[in-house]
């Protein structure tokens, strides 16, 4: 039982390929988001792995996009894996980091936006999928239409 929606992260990391999807467990609808997990070593057998991020006492956790900061920009430590989602709370979207040191288990990092911060979000109702681009040369972060400069 259970939905497996959109994909999520797609990222190489420690040596296995990982996909994350959106992924409700426990019922035929898409009312309980967490992000399920497989893992693959050639990229054409896929093994299901435990689900990497849980919807919390508040927020259900829809799609976004991972990466690895190979450089710490994050703080985090180097070669940390970071996985930006949407978190809802039933009202209101909001975009979050998390963060893994193995790929498999995640915890919350901090929100790094919401609706009443983006200049493209038409409503707190329609802030989702947030894409994350990397561009060391520039040490930026581009998120769709927003750039954070994270060091200098």
């Amino acid at each position: 039982m259970g939905v497996l929606a959109d994909p999520c992260g797609f990222v190489y990391y420690k040596g296995l390929y990982h996909l994350y999807f959106q992924y409700n467990p426990y019922t035929a609808f898409r009312n309980v988001e967490t992000w399920g997990h497989l893992v693959s070593n050639d990229m054409v057998q896929w093994d299901y792995s435990p689900i990497a991020i849980h919807r919390t006492d508040i927020y259900d956790i829809w799609s976004g996009n991972c990466f690895v900061d190979t450089e710490n920009v994050s703080g985090l430590g180097k070669n940390v894996l970071l996985a930006y989602c949407t978190e809802y709370d039933g009202s209101n979207q909001s975009n979050a980091i998390y963060y893994s040191y193995d790929g498999y288990t995640f915890e919350r990092y901090k929100t790094f936006l919401d609706a009443s911060e983006s200049p493209t979000a038409s409503s707190s109702n329609d802030f989702r999928d947030p894409k994350v681009i990397w561009y060391p040369s520039r040490q930026l972060i581009h998120f769709r239409n927003i750039q954070v400069l994270l060091r200098g």
